[in-house]
């Protein structure tokens, strides 16, 4: 592990030749993938989704929306060896980036100048169901990144939260984010544990401060989605994002511990010379006690959004599976709310803050179509 440096500049300045020439690399994979994300779009609605003639993207008449599946999917399918060959191609560069930077993440640069870095934070988290093409509709219930980013940017804007972190953003999303946010924000993280021709972890990091360092910590067993945390350093503090192992199974519990030990050691690390804070998805529900108890959140972190919302009900909760099962056309699920999301201050000699913590509205169960994502985000304000 990278001992910690006390050096107070930023190191995030200029960016070398390295750097230049691997985000070019990646920019041209991407619009190489761009055909095979946009043709996945229509094509999983297709498949996926049930016909509602007038409602949620249909056409007005059944007859019309299934000629029109049945063309788009005819068009989608014939098409495929040609979209997937280029997003192949664009996999073969990406990979090649990845040898030329030696970094596992992408580090872009804002407009915003760096702002002074004081005693009070606002901090955001936000799982914004982002991956690439159609995959958020049998994902999370929602519409494609491209339908839902205006009104997202918008939203994080008007939050306009110090630090932003965010899961399940793709790179070709989190790229547009990055155009339509790039003069609030200084540096952004993104690409985080990439992982061509299969998914990298899906985390980004936004941050209006100063960066002196960053990294990736990966976790094992990652196959298809490359999981990890992701930290950076600011003059003042540590910042940390993590999206965890998904599941209720034992097995998927043990990872969930696995993983949050390997959190657990880069911060106690850190915590002895700055605030560390932890944020992002754990999967780990707190109405669940007996693994909340386990994974020792309360032992070794602050939870202001525990302490401030006990029990978990339709106002509490952050994230649902009720929009998904509406998309699909599956039955509603037993469990419709869960208490996933996660906004902490790890305990230590720097944990003099006061917290409050808010919820940030992303959905609205009674009008499904029109969810921006399927968690609500979490902002914390910490202060001295």
């Amino acid at each position: 592990m990278a001992a910690i440096t006390s050096v107070q500049r930023p190191t995030f300045s200029v960016p070398g030749i390295r750097t230049t020439i691997s985000n070019r690399l990646e920019f041209v994979a991407l619009y190489l993938s761009k055909p095979a994300h946009i043709a996945s779009k229509p094509l999983i609605r297709a498949f996926a989704t049930p016909i509602r003639p007038g409602k949620d993207g249909n056409w007005n008449s059944a007859i019309g929306e299934k000629i029109w599946r049945v063309f788009i999917s005819t068009i989608g399918i014939t098409t495929a060896p040609l979209t997937i060959g280029l997003a192949l191609i664009g996999s073969l560069l990406d990979k090649t980036a990845d040898l030329i930077k030696q970094k596992s993440y992408t580090h872009l640069r804002g407009s915003a100048p760096e702002k002074q870095e004081d005693d009070a934070y606002r901090l955001m988290t936000q799982n914004a169901c982002m991956l690439w093409g159609g995959l958020p509709i049998p994902l999370g219930g929602m519409r494609p990144p491209s339908d839902r980013m205006d009104q997202f940017a918008k939203k994080i804007c008007e939050e306009d939260p110090d630090i932003l972190v965010m899961q399940e953003m793709a790179f070709d999303p989190s790229y547009s984010l990055y155009q339509k946010i790039k003069n609030n924000y200084a540096h952004f993280f993104t690409r985080i544990g990439p992982n061509p021709p299969l998914m990298e972890s899906g985390l980004f990091v936004a941050s209006k401060y100063a960066i002196l360092q960053a990294g990736f910590i990966p976790f094992p067993k990652q196959l298809g989605i490359k999981r990890g945390a992701f930290w950076i350093e600011t003059p003042k503090a540590f910042f940390f994002t993590t999206h965890m192992e998904f599941g209720p199974a034992e097995g998927k519990i043990q990872e969930r511990q696995a993983q949050i030990d390997l959190i657990m050691k880069k911060i106690d690390e850190c915590k002895k010379e700055k605030p560390c804070f932890l944020l992002g998805d754990f999967n780990l529900d707190r109405s669940v006690g007996e693994h909340y108890q386990n994974m020792q959140i309360s032992e070794n972190f602050h939870d202001p959004y525990f302490k401030k919302y006990p029990k978990l009900d339709e106002q509490s909760a952050t994230c649902t599976d009720e929009i998904t099962a509406y998309t699909l056309g599956n039955p509603p699920p037993q469990k419709k709310w869960e208490m996933v999301d996660y906004a902490l201050l790890a305990r230590g000699p720097h944990e003099a803050f006061k917290l409050d913590v808010d919820l940030v509205q992303m959905y609205n169960n009674e009008q499904p179509y029109k969810a921006l994502s399927d968690h609500r985000g979490l902002v914390l304000r910490a202060s001295k």
